[in-house]
This record gives structure tokens, C-alpha cells and sequence, in this order.
């Protein structure tokens, strides 16, 4: 019962990446929401693509696999930041000097993240598991911030006021996809130390990251297809508009 709960999770998943895709590519957000369009493309193509293939080519236990793995993990999660500073740009639209201090600044954080993550060179040197292990560090680093940026987010638009219906939705479901992982992370990383709980948050975790995956896709779905078919406009000082792609 567990395992076709899982397996239907993933499909599940899977259906929703590709209504998401189709819904994006028919309704023309590929020039007003191009940095969703790639996203949800990336994760597709990676998530019912090149991980099922490369499952069923060399198994689940095979050292291609976890490299395979842990590479489009780290992938992901790149494109997920890349995401939430389009998140931040489009936010930003009418306040541009917030957006001129804030580029800068998220440029740094992935500069310091990749500089703190470095360390597993120098940790792992000696191990033939040293590019998964950095990149496992990495994804891992860099995850936490996106939940830290993300939430960032989503209190700036609530400061800004902003009216941006389809922002919000994007933002929340994006959330609500950090949220389950990183505490369930968090639950592994406490039960690992005391030596408690570990297997149970693993098995959690197993359930809890597909389930979260589906529900943003499912916020997403209904976010955009239901948005009218208008670009966001920055509105200037002389009343012109300037469609402006996230």
C-alpha cells in the first residue's frame, strides 16, 4: 500500500509538471513568465526524464545513479534560486531602488554559499566520492537559503502591498515546497546526533517531498491558468507602461 501510495505520488507529479508546461507554452507565458517556463521545463525534463531512464539503465543502487542524482539535484536547485531572484526582480518592478540593492546582494549569497561549500573539497580529498560529496553540500547550502530568500519573499510583498495575484501564488507554492523537506531535513539531521528518529523522518521523507513537489505544481496550475492573458506593467512616472518579463 506504501509503495503504489508513493508511485502515485510521482505520477501524480509527473502529470502536473507536464499540465504546467502545456498551460505556460498555450497561454504565451513564455515572454511574460520565461523563468517559470524554464523551471518547470528543467524540472520535467529531469524529474520524468533523466532520472527514470537513468533508473531503469543502470539501477537504483549503481554509483552512476547517485551521480546522476546528486548532479540534477544540484541542477535543481540552482534553477530554483535563479527562480526566486526573477521572483524578487518582478516583486521589485516598482520599487527599483529596493531591486538595485537587492541583485547585488543575492549575487554575494550564492558566491558565499559556493565558497562555504567548497570545504567538503578539503574535508573529502582523499574519498573518490569527492564531487558528490561537494555537491550534496552544496545543494544542501544552497536549499536552506532559497527557504530563507523565499520567505524573505513573500513578508517583501506583504510590505509592498503588492497586488500581484499570480506573484503571491507562485511565491506560496514555492514555499509550501521548501517547507515539508527542509523541516523533515532538519528532523533527520536532529535524529542522526541523538540517534533517534532517523529512520522514521527517512521514511517520512519519502512521502513528504513528492507530496510537496505535487501540491505547489497544483497551486501553480490554477495560479496561471487562471491569470489573465495581460504582462504585468511597470507604470512610469509619465503614465506609459512597460511590459516586463519575469
Amino acid at each position: 500500500m506504501s509503495e503504489t501510495l508513493l508511485w502515485g505520488l510521482q505520477y501524480a507529479g509527473y502529470a502536473l509538471e507536464a499540465a504546467l508546461l502545456i498551460i505556460l507554452l498555450k497561454r504565451g507565458y513564455l515572454r511574460s513568465l520565461r523563468s517559470l517556463c524554464i523551471f518547470v521545463g528543467t524540472l520535467f525534463a529531469i524529474d520524468a526524464g533523466v532520472r527514470p531512464l537513468s533508473l531503469h539503465f543502470f539501477g537504483i543502487a549503481s554509483r552512476q545513479y547517485y551521480n546522476l542524482y546528486w548532479l540534477t539535484d544540484l541542477i535543481l536547485v540552482l534553477a530554483s534560486f535563479a527562480l526566486i531572484c526573477a521572483f524578487f526582480r518582478r516583486a521589485c518592478l516598482r520599487h527599483r531602488d529596493v531591486w538595485k540593492t537587492l541583485r547585488p546582494a543575492l549575487a554575494i549569497v550564492l558566491i558565499l554559499e559556493l565558497a562555504i561549500s567548497s570545504s567538503a573539497f578539503v574535508e573529502h580529498y582523499h574519498q573518490h566520492l569527492l564531487f558528490t560529496h561537494f555537491m550534496y553540500d552544496f545543494s544542501q547550502d544552497l536549499y536552506f537559503t532559497c527557504v530563507v530568500l523565499n520567505t524573505v519573499l513573500y513578508l517583501m510583498l506583504q510590505w509592498f502591498k503588492d497586488r500581484d495575484r499570480l506573484l503571491h501564488l507562485l511565491v506560496c507554492g514555492l514555499g509550501i515546497q521548501y517547507a515539508g523537506p527542509a523541516a523533515n531535513a532538519a528532523l533527520i539531521l536532529v535524529g542522526h546526533h541523538s540517534g533517534a528518529g532517523a529512520g522514521a523522518a527517512w521514511h517520512m521523507f519519502r512521502y513528504l517531498l513528492p507530496l510537496c513537489n505535487a501540491t505547489m505544481l497544483a497551486i501553480w496550475v490554477y495560479a496561471v491558468s487562471r491569470q489573465p492573458l495581460t504582462s504585468r506593467m511597470d507604470v512610469g512616472a509619465n503614465g506609459g507602461g512597460l511590459a516586463v518579463a519575469a
